[in-house]
């Protein structure tokens, strides 16, 4: 019977194939404890990175839904500023023909009074000529014209 190629010659070899056996048992054994804690270590550190980016998504809607609000109220205040505006032009233009009325106004009474004046004036004349002409005998006594027919 041959030995084969790779079998052990000496119970000296044997016990140190079964000890070099034994210890890449524990190495290996140690390496897989070593990336057990270190998927455990990745696995916690995931988890609180998740948590953190959790609070922040949280925060950053927060933020934005403050945001949201301001710039709704900031539309609401541009609107009513928008409407006061529009409502100041319109008193202002009102306020502008209501002037251009008095303006109106105030020339056509001031042309009535010319009016008036004038007519008072040619009926002042009348009254004064019919009354020379009384005086002088030609012509009886009138009375004025009446300066609005």
């Amino acid at each position: 019977m041959e030995t084969p190629p790779n079998a052990l010659q000496t119970p000296e070899e044997a016990r140190a194939a079964a000890h070099s056996a034994w210890r890449a048992m524990f190495d290996a054994r140690a390496a897989a404890k070593t990336a057990e804690l270190t998927a455990e270590d990745a696995y916690q550190e995931a988890t609180r990175t998740a948590v953190l980016a959790t609070q922040v998504a949280q925060e950053a809607t927060q933020v934005a839904q403050a945001t949201a609000r301001a710039a709704h109220a900031a539309d609401q205040e541009a609107r009513s500023a928008w409407r006061a505006m529009f409502d100041a032009r319109a008193a202002a233009k009102t306020a502008e023909l209501a002037a251009e009325d008095a303006c109106r106004a105030k020339e056509n009474a001031a042309q009535d009074a010319v009016r008036i004046n004038r007519e008072a004036e040619r009926a002042s004349i009348a009254a004064e000529q019919a009354a020379f002409r009384a005086a002088l005998g030609n012509e009886p006594a009138m009375e004025a014209p009446n300066p609005n027919p």
